[in-house]
């Protein structure tokens, strides 16, 4: 016989009306090699769930009054590699006794294999084996789920502490570079000093990108500061310093209506510095971009960015997926393909939609946000 505190995480949760009808399966079970658990009750059975199983053998009948709906809530409760196999015996239909809630809900809500008595032993422990096979099979996807996310946190973390060790030293160089730009007399190093300079600020927006990236990865979101805030001014300053620094570019900002809102302004302006950046970088050269504000609707403000160029149509299904570089009509494909998505989560942050399509010969991408943002 088994062992009551035998709790092998293959063992046989046992639930029957009779302890004899109990002691009977189990028996059978032990012979067969399983280790077994018997259960008196409903509560019982699922407090040994709790403690892992390979299955569950159930009389029918022991689930008369209405505890299937309390076992079918519990099995839909599990974790989402879990899905315990439940062998349920049902009546012979010759039997009398108390009337039975029907077993179709079982079937469609849970792992359950119906087995008819009288049945014959051989047949039984076959069925029970099965389904411990089974069961097995998800302990391994468990186990594998496990060390992925362990994985995946260890990546988190390590591209956290990379990302705070590395501002430092990158300060320190662009600051350097800034002093020879400000006080050389010689020419000749201002241009390799000018370029430490961009590519310190390349590698910053690179390092802020991955932070936010491992921020939303460890399930944080985006913390906003929210305040009155006016989209207007928020995007006309972005758009000016994008062109300060990109001097080809043409880039024009039109509104119309009210554009004051409660949000968290810094991270609007990373949201319309990747849109325009993006229009800059990916758009056809040479065509103008137009930025778009209106804030002519009581409860919503959009902004729109247009430009020039097309996004492949094979991009489009992953075009918000981190590090999915897109190659645009122009060619460029410069970054960790972080942007976009990090734009999208933090106007989801607000409450809002970000969607960005191809129509024509242009590609427009829009925001819709509330004027009133609320920190989830």
């Amino acid at each position: 016989m088994s062992q009551p505190n035998d709790r092998s995480p293959e063992r046989v949760l046992v639930l029957t009306p009779t302890g004899r009808d109990a002691a009977m399966l189990e028996a059978r079970l032990v012979a067969g090699g399983f280790a077994c658990e018997v259960c008196p009750d409903v509560p019982a059975l699922l407090s040994a769930m709790r403690d892992d199983a390979g299955t569950a053998l159930i009389a029918q009948e022991a689930l008369y009054t209405g505890l299937a709906e309390t076992l079918l809530v519990a099995l839909e409760r599990q974790e989402p590699w879990s899905d315990l196999p439940v062998l349920l015996l049902t009546l012979a239909t010759s039997t009398t006794g108390p009337r039975v809630p029907p077993t179709a809900g079982m079937l469609e809500r849970a792992n359950v294999m119906l087995l008819q008595r009288p049945m014959p032993p051989h047949l039984l422990l076959s069925a029970v084996r099965s389904a411990v096979r089974a069961r097995r099979r998800q302990y391994q996807m468990r186990d594998l789920y496990r060390e992925l996310s362990r994985a995946v946190q260890l990546g988190d973390t390590f591209v956290g502490i990379l990302g705070h060790d590395l501002r430092t030293p990158l300060g320190s160089i662009r600051m350097g570079a800034e002093l020879i730009v400000r006080t050389a007399e010689d020419p000749r190093s201002l241009r390799p000093a000018e370029r430490i300079v961009r590519s310190s600020d390349r590698m910053t927006r690179m390092i802020e990108q991955l932070l936010d990236f491992a921020q939303v990865r460890q399930g944080r979101g985006f913390r906003l500061e929210l305040a009155a805030s006016n989209l207007g001014g928020i995007t006309r300053q972005v758009s000016q310093e994008l062109g300060d620094v990109n001097p080809r570019a043409t880039i024009g900002v039109t509104s119309v209506g009210t554009l004051d809102g409660y949000w968290d302004a810094d991270r609007l302006a990373q949201v319309v510095s990747n849109l325009v950046g993006n229009a800059v970088q990916h758009g056809t050269g040479g065509s103008p971009i137009e930025v778009a504000l209106d804030g002519t609707q009581p409860e919503t403000v959009r902004l729109s960015v247009t430009n020039v160029g097309t996004i492949p149509e094979e991009s489009m299904p992953t075009l918000f997926d981190p590090f999915k570089r897109t190659t645009s009509s122009r060619g460029g494909d410069r970054g960790l393909g972080l942007g976009l998505f990090i734009a999208r989560e933090i106007i989801r942050a607000h409450g809002g939609e970000l969607i960005v399509r191809s129509v024509g010969r242009t590609t427009i991408s829009e925001v819709v946000l509330p004027r009133k943002a609320r920190q989830s």
